[in-house]
Order: structure tokens, then C-alpha cells, then sequence
């Protein structure tokens, strides 16, 4: 919601045309979205709702967030980890709940209370998520399941 955000350009026009028209499909979702320069590849940072991890057909390579409701956080876990994608996952909350959800997220990269991607951490991925799928399952076999969990979430005193 904060109207100073800055995001940058996309890639290229490609993506910029496969990222809007993804929008444009799911406008009747569309919660909020911000305003973007005119020209170049900029896409408007957008929130989408969603019904559930089902409704999103693909990983989206922009500042799209989808947001889900749930009644529980085993729930919320259970819909998180309900993909074969999972290259990053983000728990914002109190530390002791954060780290017993990050234990249970299925991601090569775990954020807990963190403000931005490290690309100093190890990277992986699960299922269809990371380095090596596209050139064969045994590729890259020693990388597929690195998990990083980053943040900031002290034990208790």
C-alpha cells in the first residue's frame, strides 16, 4: 500500500506483454495496483485475490502478489506447499510462529520477516522450481533440495 514503491522495469517486451495480459485475464481480482511510467517495460506493482494456490496456473516473473484467504495456519501451509512450484516462500509474523511455519514450507528459499531476496543464499527450489530442471532430472541432483531460511526470528530469551 505504500505509494513511494519503486519497482523496475521488466526484462523485456515479452515478458512485459505475457505479465500484463496475465492482469488483464484476472482483472475481476485485481484488489489494488499502483501506477507505472508509460514507457518501457514497467508493469504496475499489482495485488491480485485468489481463491486458492490452484488458481495460480504458472509462476508470474513480476511484481504481481496474489493473496489468498484461510482459516488456519496449517491451512495456509497446506495451500502453500499444494504446488509443484516452490522456489521462495515468505512468512511475515510473530518469530516463534514464523519459524514453525518456515520448518514446514516446501521452498528452496525460506524469508521470514525480511524485507528483500538474497541472492547470496543458497539456491534451489522444489518440484518444478529451481536450477536444473530443464536439462534432466539427475543434472543438477545435489542442488535440487537446498533450503535456505533467512530472517530475522530470535529464540526467545
Amino acid at each position: 500500500w505504500n505509494l513511494a514503491t519503486d519497482v523496475g522495469p521488466v526484462i523485456d517486451a515479452t515478458s512485459h506483454g505475457d505479465i500484463a495480459g496475465y492482469i488483464a485475464a484476472n482483472n475481476n481480482r485485481v484488489i489494488h495496483t499502483l501506477n507505472a511510467p508509460a514507457q518501457g517495460t514497467f508493469i504496475p506493482p499489482t495485488m491480485l485475490r485468489v481463491g486458492g494456490i490452484k488458481d495460480l496456473e504458472r509462476e508470474i516473473f513480476g511484481p504481481v502478489l496474489s493473496i489468498m484467504a484461510y482459516q488456519t495456519l496449517d491451512e495456509a501451509i497446506e495451500i502453500g506447499n499444494d504446488t509443484e512450484y516452490g522456489l521462495a516462500a515468505y512468512v511475515q509474523g510473530e518469530p516463534a510462529e514464523a519459524r514453525r511455519i518456515a520448518s514446514k514450507m516446501r521452498a528452496g528459499q525460506v524469508y521470514i520477516n525480511y524485507p528483500e531476496f538474497d541472492m547470496n543464499a543458497p539456491f534451489g527450489g522444489f518440484g518444478q522450481s529451481g536450477n536444473g530442471r530443464e536439462w534432466g532430472a539427475h543434472a543438477f541432483g545435489e542442488f535440487l533440495e537446498v533450503r535456505a531460511v533467512l530472517g530475522y526470528a530470535p529464540e526467545p530469551a
